[in-house]
This record gives C-alpha cells, structure tokens and sequence, in this order.
C-alpha cells in the first residue's frame, strides 16, 4: 500500500537559477491533488451514516474544506463545505435522489458546478429562480478526475478552473495502476517538515532502528556489504515473509476487513507498522514546534554537514525559489493557524486514521459487537457455574468446566477491548498513558 497524502505534487517546474522565471513558478491551486482512495470512497456510501455524510467525504486542501459526493451521473463532485445561506456544513447534509447536495439546515441544494438548485422557503417558483439565479447563492466548486485507483481534486474555484484541469495530468509518473490498494494516513505536522522526511533516507538506521521495514532493510544491507550472495538475501526476504505470516495466524479467525484494518492500524504485510509511522511523526512534530517558535529561517537553523542531505537541500531550494516558500493556505491564512485547527494529534489515530477508513469503522463495529457478545457469554456461563454448584443438579465438573468457559470468555473480551483500543488511540489501555517507540538503549 502506499499512503495518501493531501500535498502537491512537486513536479510541474524545475529552477533554473534562484528566481522563478516566467510560466515556471509553482502556482499551489493550479494542480490536481490525491484526496482520497476511490475504494473508500465507494465503501463508505453504503454506510449509512446518521451523521452527515461519510467522514472519508469531508476533507480539506490547502486549508480550504471542501465535500465530496457522487450525483446522480455517476461523477464524484467537490464543492467548498460551506452553505452559501448561513454558512453551515454541507457534509452535514445528505445526498437527494436527483444528485444534488442538500444542506441539513435548511434544505438548499446544490449541483455538482456549485449552483443553487432549490431553495424550500422560496415563496414562489419566480423568487426561487431568481435567487438561485443570483452569485451570491453559489458555492465554489472544483474539477474533480478519477486516476490510478485516486480521487484528485483541483482546488482553484477561479473563473478557468476547468479549462485549466482539463488541460493538465495528475503528477502519477508512470504508476496508472487503476486498482491500486492505498492508505490514508492524515500527519499532523506541517507540509514542509513533511517532506523533508522524506527526501531523508539516512534517518532509518536510526530513527527506526530495528523497527519492521528498517529491520529487513538494515539486515540486507548489513549482508551486502559482507559479501553474501544473493541467494542468502533472498533467503533473508522469505523468513522475513514467513515471520509476518506466523504473526498473522491468529487474525484468521477474522473476517478479511478486520484483518485489513489491524494492518491499517497496527502494520502488517506492506504497510509499516504503527512504531515505524510515529516514531517519524514524533522527530517531525518535534522539529516542526522549534522552527516555528525560533521565527528564524531555516538555513539560520540547520547544519547540512554531508551529502546526506542534499535531499532536503535540494527540497528546500525547489520550495523558496519556485514555489513561493510553501504552500498557499485559503484566505491567505498561515500554515500555522490552519495546523491550529486540526484535531488530529501524534497519539490520536481515531482523527489521523479510523474515522475516514471504511474498513476500520467495519472492524470497530464488528469488534464492539464481538466485545458485547462475550460479556454477555460470560455472565451467561457464570450464572450456570452458580447454578450447578448452588443446586448441585449436575455433577460437580460440569460447574467447573462453566466458570472456565466463563473465565475464557472474560479474558478474550479483555483482548477486543484492546484491539478495538488500537482504532482510537496509539496510547497503551492499561498502566502508564505513555507511548513506546520501542528504541534500542
């Protein structure tokens, strides 16, 4: 899997000097963007969700929130999240049988273009032409396009918009894979930290130290440098597989969405596990929090001492030269501020995960359904134990064999409750609040 994330796809220019020149400069909203996996997408609208639309449907870019949903032509559509009446959140709304989006409070709608289609309190068809007719009652909209298993957004809702879209291809490379598996982890760290991280490949051996990809990653090279041969490293690739699979074995016993969210949430087969994910966010939120309380540049601020780092140097030259020093948040607020809205924290994998997955919020209900179940055996075997020790109408081992079942029972609902833990939070259920990044002393 690979993961998703709401940032450009820095491709488009390359400097020629240290001044942007011409065409060549790095316009933020003028570029598709990867919003959210489609499988999701299609997953979470059978929900039924009593809330609002599907939290997978309501995300922001650039600082901007917007909606998603499919009308009644089968497209995906993006508009600002935001009613033109009084301002309420359309996600809050719900999908009417004609397509269009209908705000839950007080019942206009809206087509995929952004333009008021209805409006209930009208007093009569003349005024409610006339009014949906108007600017002012429209919403901004975005081009949407359908690529390599991805919903992309372009989030300029300016007057060529959609000439402009239609002209441009996402930044895929040469991956077109239509039914590509993603995952979408939301970080909530800044863009430019961000991706430093990962134009950083020297900090594995040592932020991740012994740690799931690492490991392998480490161990081959550690064998190269040696002189194995090549059959010892793919000796080396299958233990790790089988590992992974011997691991795995109790998950069996779940149905395929469960195990697919413990991977999502835990790791497992591809996709990194939890440690590995905040150890990276911790260095990043860490070093993110110093640059923005020094209010200094960050050339004043780093020491780039080898050839290490000519990934980030390089990363950062793109940024200030071309690209206008970052991104450019809506209503030209600070990246600051809009990292002060967001919910999602290091520890917090219900906000930076779980409530946009399908498949997690199926695990969790399948999980709080389990945990039930086995509370409700466990009284169940308990009061027969009673029974048969209280009226001795059997004999004696039959109430035994009740208080262990009743006991199995117990400690099977302790183990879901920690699994169904994992979906909320990365903090342990029992003993200190404290995560483990599980470094080598």
């Amino acid at each position: 899997m690979a993961t998703v994330a709401v940032a450009a796809p820095a491709r488009q220019a390359e400097p020629r000097g240290e001044q942007a020149v011409g065409d060549e400069k790095f316009v933020w909203v003028k570029h598709w963007y990867p919003i959210a996996p489609l499988k999701w997408l299609e997953a979470a609208r059978g929900e039924g969700f009593e809330s609002g639309l599907p939290q997978i449907q309501r995300q922001t870019i650039l600082g901007r929130d917007i909606v998603l949903w499919k009308d009644a032509e089968g497209k995906w559509r993006a508009v600002e999240d935001r009613c033109s009446h009084r301002l309420a959140a359309l996600s809050l709304g719900s999908v009417r049988e004609d397509g269009t989006l209908a705000c839950r409070y007080h019942g206009w709608c809206f087509n995929g273009h952004g333009e008021c289609t209805h409006i209930p309190q009208a007093t009569d068809a003349t005024s409610e032409a006339t009014a949906c007719a108007s600017s002012r009652s429209k919403v901004a909209a975005f081009p949407t396009l359908e690529a390599a298993g991805l919903l992309w957004v372009w989030p300029d809702d300016g007057p060529t918009s959609w000439v402009d879209s239609a002209a441009a291809e996402p930044a895929m490379g040469s991956f077109t894979k239509p039914d590509a598996d993603w995952m979408l982890s939301d970080a909530p760290v800044s863009y430019d930290v961000l991706f430093e991280n990962s134009f950083d490949p020297s900090h594995t051996s040592h932020t991740h130290n012994g740690q799931g990809v690492t490991r392998g990653i480490y161990a081959m090279d550690l064998e190269a440098k040696k002189g194995k041969s090549k059959a010892a490293l793919m000796a080396l690739k299958a233990f790790q597989i089988l590992q992974t699979f011997i691991g795995e074995l109790p998950l069996m016993l779940f149905p395929d969405y469960v195990r697919v969210a413990l991977r999502h949430v835990c790791g497992g087969g591809v996709v990194p596990s939890r440690v590995f994910q905040i150890q990276d966010i911790t260095m990043i939120h860490n070093q993110e929090g110093r640059l923005a309380r020094s209010k200094s540049e960050w050339k004043s601020q780093y020491y780039h001492a080898s050839p290490s780092d000519n990934g980030v140097a390089i990363f950062r030259k793109w940024l200030h030269t071309i690209a206008g020093g970052g991104p450019t948040w809506f209503g030209r607020g600070a990246e600051e501020e809009v990292m002060a809205n967001n919910k999602a924290e290091v520890y917090d994998t219900w906000n930076r995960h779980t409530r946009q997955c399908p498949e997690c919020r199926k695990a969790l209900r399948f999980l709080g359904r389990l945990d039930n179940f086995l509370g409700k055996l466990a009284a169940g075997m308990l009061a027969v134990a009673v029974a048969l020790a209280v009226f001795r109408t059997a004999n004696l081992r039959m109430a035994v064999v009740a208080t262990l079942a009743a006991g199995g029972a117990l400690l099977a609902r302790l183990e879901m409750q920690k699994l169904r833990q994992k979906f909320v939070t990365e903090l342990p259920s029992s003993g200190m609040p404290e995560f483990s990044y599980q470094w080598p002393s």
